[in-house]
């Protein structure tokens, strides 16, 4: 299983950039602060957990997304916490699974051998034409391999319906997702 983010947040440590790390949500406190309203998230990997500050207008565009045993993918700014004695995160920008396929995958690799159909692989990619994400399929059977980039119009959406018929049609081991900015997220989760 391919990490969700490029950072584990058992590996985090105070610094001015900015990290993108992704926990299923864990707690979830709201207080108000001098700003207005904030959230205070727990976010668990399994190598750690830390909390994770929500401000204002941040936790107001996005409280669909705070709820206990959601997948939560955060960029932002790890701090030391006075309080605690570790790390806090100050979150800047906050993502589902389905969002930040959209924002970071580059290109979606479908493994296809002997047995694979066009005509299937037209019906299946069809409703989801038009997205922002690239298409490569790798042919191969006994005696080659070739990869083959689908056109600009053959960019897709990628929807959780389209990755499981996917999966479903070809094993889920030969669909891939690749991401930009060292960000992977497996298309398996």
């Amino acid at each position: 299983m391919a990490p969700l983010a490029r950072t584990r947040l058992a590996q985090i440590v105070a610094q001015s950039q900015n990290v993108t790390v992704a926990g299923v949500v864990n707690g979830l406190r709201v207080q108000q602060s001098r700003r207005g309203r904030m959230a205070i998230v727990q976010l668990d990997d399994g190598t750690a957990r830390i909390d994770v500050t929500i401000f204002n207008e941040l936790f107001e565009a996005n409280r669909a997304l705070l709820k206990e045993d959601q997948l939560l993918i955060v960029e932002g700014r790890p701090q030391h916490d006075d309080f605690t004695g570790g790390i806090r995160l100050s979150a800047d920008k906050l993502y589902d699974l389905q969002s930040a396929r959209a924002k970071f995958a580059r290109t979606m690799r479908l493994t296809c051998n002997g047995q694979s159909s066009g005509a299937k692989l037209r019906e299946l990619l069809s409703p989801y034409r038009n997205g922002g994400c690239a298409v490569s399929v790798i042919y191969t059977n006994r005696s080659a391999e070739c990869r083959i980039d689908l056109g600009e119009e053959w960019r897709v959406k990628l929807d959780d319906a389209l990755i499981q018929s996917l999966q479903a049609w070809l094993q889920p081991e030969n669909v891939r997702i690749e991401y930009q900015q060292a960000v992977r997220i497996s298309a398996a989760e």
